[in-house]
């Protein structure tokens, strides 16, 4: 994503783009709502798309990623 669009953009589409990349997309989908859920409930005002990402795994012998991930929150 271009760094001009890093505040564009809807939850909705950050879970349309984890449906063609997640590995475990159900537990993905419900953990963005709760995230989502959460930030309203508490007014966060951060949660641009900028601060979201996925964790992609993989053993150097690997050719694709044995996960993708949605990235948790510590």
């Amino acid at each position: 994503m271009p760094p001009e669009d890093k505040y564009k953009g809807t939850i909705e589409q950050a879970g349309r783009a984890l449906r063609g990349i997640s590995t475990q997309l159900e537990d993905d989908l419900v953990l963005l709502l709760k995230r989502a859920v959460f930030a309203w409930l508490i007014a966060d005002g951060d949660m641009h798309l900028k601060n979201m990402a996925v964790l992609k795994t993989a053993m150097s012998d690997d050719i694709i990623f044995r996960s993708v991930r949605i990235a948790p929150v510590l």
